[in-house]
């Protein structure tokens, strides 16, 4: 089991070289599953095991490269609680129909509505309180920017993990360095908003975990200013 920031560099090299849908463990209980490249960077999504060892919560997984970990989750017994999406691109990105998923897995999905497009019958609304959100110690904030309804979630798990969505982009695989980054947005005043809030967030954190791009273990508490700061710079993204 993953458990000490000397692994860091191990996980790393582990998601870089692992298959695509392939689910790799990158923290107790917390496991990746790398898809392709969408619009920025090769990236992940992710799911959670709860302490009870039955219950799973699921982050943004609907690419069909997640079909085979769903799939195989299932079939070892796990209960899967529920499936959260950071933002609707993930909506036209899933190999399936939200409503057909969710009946798939047994599972509600979650979106904020003003991202949930044709699929609003079959989701439940994010940002509204829920048992789920309690089991597994989340909380979500409205991160308006990439999308209206781009949501971050914050888990108080492992120390703090942070699933960013496209809310934050992190470094390419073949960087060595890590860094995080806001996403292209070319309405200057949607940047700047999600730059404010950006600058804003207070909750420690010790893992950033992004759709798009590497993401970082075990931050100390100069490290997670120093992400904070890089993603509410006031450069504008679009010049980027």
């Amino acid at each position: 089991m993953i458990t000490t920031e000397l692994d860091t560099s191990t996980i790393i090299e582990d998601l870089k070289k692992n298959e695509v849908g392939k689910a790799v463990q990158i923290l107790p209980d917390t496991y990746a599953i790398k898809i392709k490249k969408q619009r920025y960077r090769t990236g992940n999504s992710y799911f959670v095991k709860h302490l009870n060892q039955r219950d799973v919560l699921l982050i943004d997984t609907v690419h069909n490269a997640s079909k085979q970990t769903l799939k195989s989750l299932m079939e070892k017994g796990y209960n899967i609680a529920g499936l959260l999406l950071t933002h609707g691109d993930l909506v036209s990105q899933a190999y399936i129909d939200l409503e057909t998923l969710s009946k798939m897995i047994d599972a509600p999905i979650f979106i904020h509505p003003f991202d949930s497009g044709t699929q609003h019958s079959a989701t439940l609304d994010i940002t509204e309180p829920h048992a789920l959100f309690e089991a597994f110690s989340l909380k979500i904030y409205n991160y308006p920017g990439h999308t209206g309804g781009s949501v971050l979630i914050y888990s108080e798990i492992n120390n703090g993990m942070l699933f960013t969505g496209d809310c934050a982009v992190g470094a390419p695989y073949e960087d060595a360095d890590f860094y995080f980054e806001r996403p292209p947005i070319e309405d200057i005043s949607k940047d700047v908003g999600l730059a404010v809030n950006w600058k804003r967030f207070v909750l420690p954190f010790k893992h950033i975990l992004p759709l798009h791009g590497k993401p970082q273990f075990y931050l100390t508490e100069g490290g997670q200013k120093n992400v904070i700061l890089q993603l509410g710079k006031d450069v504008p993204t679009s010049s980027l």
